[in-house]
């Protein structure tokens, strides 16, 4: 258990030898738990993330090195406070396997010139042991990558976490799952959101690469969303939305292999380049994106292949199509894209997952990121074009809460009512029903056309345990009237 107040370490910090098994866990939460919303980037916002009060820095002289097997670091924040604001090394590196962080503030400190930082490691994690899992984490200042890690120590699992303002990257490696993240504004600086790179990567995969991403949301980065060198490994993407970045949302190069890039339930949003584009030598049926995808109200257009092989892409929803593709401006002239039938966007009906339509289940504090599942959500009037309407501010550029990836009442705000009804111009409603029987609007931060990203109104107190009629609605407006589905939300499921 660590004590409280900032302990400053001298020399390299060692948990655990190599290879011993030993459980160790360092441990600074209190005797509430706090803090327990530490990786949430919606409450974090809106004033609500934990404070810490254990932390360790490092004092840019060294590194947490975790050698040993099943350590655990948990519940404080491990800091690196620089002179000239360049870090010399990794925040923390773990060789161990099954090493587990969570509900852990990571700051590498990093304010100075980029210079060389794309292409060096000083990051906040190095992973390279097997079984890692990391949860409920901020990361952020780092000087190259938020997090590296290494296929040779198989996946992964990143989730429930938040990212923001590291110079070279995101997120870098091979072997990464990604689950409900926030990653945002890389190449910036933290203190200022000053650019300190143009090459500001969100999800950065390495040759070889095996990408697995689900239900993130990937924006503001000021060049791709994501990128990946298409190999061996594959790549797997579903419901993530991809917003706002300064290059392409997705760009995926092939290299070598067959593995196929599967997707779907994308949004690619708002992007200053392409939605998703594709190129190198492909071969037959490697490009899969069937299914409850929008690339929509890009830069340019959404879609493009730049193989010579046929793109999959049926069952999606375009802009201004509801019968051909070829009636939207977000298809690409080029090189083949297989992309009707289409998904009507207007028409479609809406099913929440009745099993988990919403994450987490028993979220209770205003501002609490909520994530609600399902299908036939409108992707295309949910994310209007940067220019109509009060308009908005597209790619990253401009990362104000004028940015049409941060201004929430863009396109959903809820119509009138009990329960509310859709709102004007086709898009999605989101409310909840609260513990007094009251019909709560949400408001909106992403949308695609399997997920919608919201949060807890204020006040809080959605719900506290099981045994209430609480709700979650989500209505659009079809040709014929409201389209709507209803789950109940207050349930402790296993999350």
């Amino acid at each position: 258990m660590l004590s409280p107040g900032v302990m400053t370490q001298s020399g390299t910090l060692d948990l655990g030898g190599p290879g011993s098994s030993t459980i160790l866990t360092v441990d600074g939460t209190d005797a509430l738990g706090n803090p327990w919303i530490v990786g949430d980037a919606l409450a974090a916002a809106q004033g609500m993330q934990s404070t810490f009060s254990r932390a360790v820095d490092l004092k840019n002289t060294t590194k947490l090195r975790v050698r040993g097997n099943n350590v655990s670091l948990r519940g404080f924040a491990i800091l690196n406070t620089t002179t000239g604001g360049v870090p010399g090394d990794n925040l923390v590196e773990s060789t161990g396997t099954n090493t587990r962080i969570e509900a852990v503030r990571l700051d590498g400190g990093a304010s100075g010139a980029c210079g060389s930082c794309v292409s060096l490691n000083r990051s906040l994690m190095d992973l390279s042991g097997g079984l890692a899992q990391v949860a409920n984490v901020e990361g952020r200042a780092a000087f190259s990558n938020g997090a590296r890690v290494n296929l040779a120590s198989g996946t992964i699992e990143i989730r429930d976490s938040w990212f923001h303002h590291n110079y070279a990257s995101g997120m870098l490696g091979d072997g990464l799952l990604l689950t409900r993240n926030v990653i945002e504004l890389t190449g910036r600086r933290l203190s200022d959101n000053a650019v300190m790179t143009n090459n500001g990567v969100g999800v950065r995969g390495e040759a070889g690469t095996r990408l697995d991403s689900a239900s993130n949301l990937i924006r503001n980065h000021t060049s791709f969303g994501i990128s990946t060198l298409l190999n061996n490994g594959g790549v797997d993407l579903a419901h993530d939305a991809v917003c706002g970045n300064g290059n392409n949302g997705i760009s995926v190069e092939k290299n070598a292999g067959s593995t196929p890039v599967n997707a779907t339930g994308l949004g690619t949003v708002y992007n200053s380049g392409h939605g998703v584009d594709f190129f190198g030598s492909y071969v037959t049926n490697q490009i899969q994106f069937n299914g409850d995808s929008a690339f929509t109200a890009n830069s340019q257009c959404g879609f493009r292949n730049q193989s010579s092989i046929t793109a999959l892409a049926e069952n999606n929803q375009w802009r201004g199509a509801t019968t051909l593709c070829s009636q939207s401006s977000d298809k690409c002239t080029g090189g083949p894209i297989d992309c009707d039938p289409i998904q009507d966007f207007i028409e479609v009906p809406i099913v929440l997952d009745g099993f988990q339509p919403t994450f987490p289940r028993n979220a209770f504090i205003s501002g609490q990121t909520i994530r609600v599942q399902g299908t036939g959500f409108n992707a295309i009037d949910g994310n209007p074009l940067a220019s109509s309407g009060p308009g908005c501010a597209l790619g990253s550029a401009d990362v104000s809460n004028q940015n049409c990836c941060r201004k929430k009442d863009k396109a959903n705000v809820c119509g009138g009512g009990a329960p509310p009804g859709p709102p004007s111009g086709g898009s999605n409603c989101v409310a909840t029903l609260d513990v007094l029987g009251q019909w709560k609007p949400m408001a909106v931060t992403s949308v695609t056309p399997t997920t919608i990203v919201t949060e807890v109104p204020d006040p809080g107190l959605l719900c506290v345990g099981d045994g209430y009629l609480q709700s979650t609605r989500v209505v659009k407006q079809g040709s014929g009237g409201p389209i709507a589905d209803q789950e109940d939300y207050c349930r402790n499921l296993p999350q």
